[in-house]
């Protein structure tokens, strides 16, 4: 009888430390890190190439103005995973950059957008603005 309930343990033990567990869901905290692109800002003119490199600890932005490479200090942002919504820091555009509209304003939820995203296709997310729920940038992704 101890011989069949030692066995029995093992047995037991075995299938249940071989299963394989599932995998979580993937959440935008996860899925955003990593380097991204949007081709579609008219205030960059033919250049109109955005590139937001995203960290754990932040993002920088970086961009060509009239031929000149520009590299955006790094900012903070938070995400909240259950509402898929991404909160950003205004970046540093610096005095040279001024004039360009893409300064995001000084009303907060400007800086809030609801991120659209599929874990399976993990190439693309469109950030939406939280008022009107407009699309606002698409991004590409072009590193992990």
């Amino acid at each position: 009888m101890k011989k069949i309930t030692f066995l029995m343990t093992i047995f037991t033990t075995m299938i249940f430390t071989s299963c394989e567990k599932e995998k979580a869901p993937m959440q935008l905290s996860e899925f955003f890190i990593g380097e991204w692109v949007n081709d579609d800002l008219e205030e960059l003119g033919d250049d109109g190439l955005l590139y937001a490199t995203f960290t754990k600890n932040g993002y920088t932005l970086r961009f060509i103005v009239n031929g000149t490479p520009v590299v955006i200090p790094e900012a903070h942002y938070l995400v909240d995973n259950e509402l898929n919504q991404l909160t950003i820091d205004e970046p540093d555009f610096g005095s040279a950059l001024k004039s360009l509209s893409l300064v995001l304003g000084d009303d907060p939820s400007q800086n809030k957008f609801n991120v659209e995203w599929t874990e399976g296709n993990n190439t693309t997310m469109l950030w939406k603005d939280l008022v009107e729920n407009d699309y606002w940038l698409k991004w590409t992704r072009v590193t992990d």
